[in-house]
């Protein structure tokens, strides 16, 4: 059996997408506008550059928008979930992921409509509600295992590293060392953390890359800042 996406609800595919992308990106805008007026400091026309940086950051975010809709299109055209003797293959342009049926553990669904396949206590394979005919596949996930309900983690927890990396870089130029590490740590252990979802996280590895650099660059960064800052508390 080969079950692929609706093709009648790409829109909301896509619209899907917009929806996380919109509140990270508003959040990131709160963050950094204040530090960017403390990083000004008296220099003229601050307003202005501030002005500026708002309106190019609103026409980037449309534009990255733009590009991440045409990748959801193809996405959402290439994804299909095949059913095999022993193993589900769930394939598209981005991923590639083969569930051996025996090692399934749980079977999950949201309010939302999502499907959850659970092969370790760690990683779900996540299966969006635009399948069609998913009250078919639904079924046959049934013979395997009892579909329970899954209880969605709270939103805010996708948003700390970045609300987290936002505030520590107004903190940093306030000066106050004691913020600093707090906010530090926070930072630190929140990327760590990120890093190892992506690490356990199924996706092509050329995918995932990009953000396991930065991720890095960001934990070689904040990990230089607090030894600096606790050499500089121990010797003071």
């Amino acid at each position: 059996m080969i079950f692929k996406y609706d093709p009648g609800r790409l829109n909301d595919y896509k619209k899907q997408g917009n929806l996380i992308f919109i509140p990270i990106f508003g959040i990131s805008i709160i963050f950094m506008i204040p530090f960017l007026y403390f990083l000004l400091g008296d220099i003229e026309d601050k307003i202005l550059i501030l002005f500026l940086t708002f309106t190019l950051s609103v026409l980037s975010a449309g534009f990255g928008m733009f590009l991440g809709n045409k990748k959801a299109k193809k996405e959402f055209e290439s994804y299909f979930i095949e059913i095999l003797n022993e193993n589900i293959i769930i394939k598209s342009d981005m991923q590639y992921k083969k569930i051996i049926i025996g090692n399934i553990k749980n079977i999950y669904k949201d309010k939302q409509g999502n499907i959850y396949i659970s092969v370790n206590k760690i990683n779900k394979i996540k299966i969006f509600k635009f399948i069609e005919n998913i009250e078919e596949f639904e079924k046959y996930l049934s013979n395997i295992c009892e579909i329970k309900e899954f209880k969605n983690r709270n939103i805010i927890f996708g948003y700390i590293p970045i609300i987290s990396l936002m505030a520590f870089l107004i903190i940093s130029r306030i000066g106050n060392l004691h913020l600093y590490l707090v906010f530090a740590f926070i930072l630190l252990l929140a990327t760590i953390y990120s890093t190892i979802l992506l690490l356990i996280d199924q996706m092509r590895l050329r995918n995932k890359i990009i953000s396991i650099i930065f991720n890095g660059f960001i934990i070689f960064q904040v990990s230089r800042g607090i030894y600096i800052v606790v050499l500089y508390l121990i010797n003071k």
